[in-house]
């Protein structure tokens, strides 16, 4: 059986292929691999705060959605998020009632589950629930 090599034609007794020993560095791999991650969390950093620049001028032009020519849609979520403040609601509960509430801090599924039972009123614990309105964007993109 032979081989061509260069337009020669050779037997494997002739073939010769040159070999070289290579060491690896392994401290400068791990230099270059940390540099890599520094770079990619620089670029991290950067498009978020480019994302978050976007999304502020999006929601300063007051458009409720966009629907691009890709099918993604980008539009304004309007909600409101409620906070509990613990220590207002202990106040205004019997410990009995603040306990069925709480665990170690007030819980707002459970206010909600005692106000839709009827055990309590909102507002017996309106003093202590903030409610904040938020626009959030929401970006949806089409399956692929």
């Amino acid at each position: 059986m032979g081989y061509v090599v260069n337009g020669r034609r050779h037997n494997v007794e002739q073939l010769h292929i040159p070999t070289t020993n290579i060491t690896v560095n392994a401290d400068k791999v791990a230099e270059r691999l940390a540099i890599t991650v520094v770079e990619a969390r620089t670029a991290l950093a950067d498009a978020k705060a480019a994302v978050e620049a976007a999304e502020r001028a999006f929601k300063a032009t007051g458009t409720e959605a966009v629907l691009l020519q890709d099918g993604t849609r980008v539009a304004l979520v309007k909600q409101q998020r409620r906070s509990l403040d613990t220590a207002a609601l202990k106040g205004l509960l019997s410990k009995g009632r603040f306990a069925r509430v709480s665990r170690r801090v007030a819980d707002m599924a459970l206010v909600d589950g005692e106000i839709a039972a009827g055990r309590m009123t909102a507002d017996e614990v309106a003093e202590a629930i903030t409610v904040k309105d938020v626009v959030a964007l929401k970006v949806t993109q089409p399956k692929r």
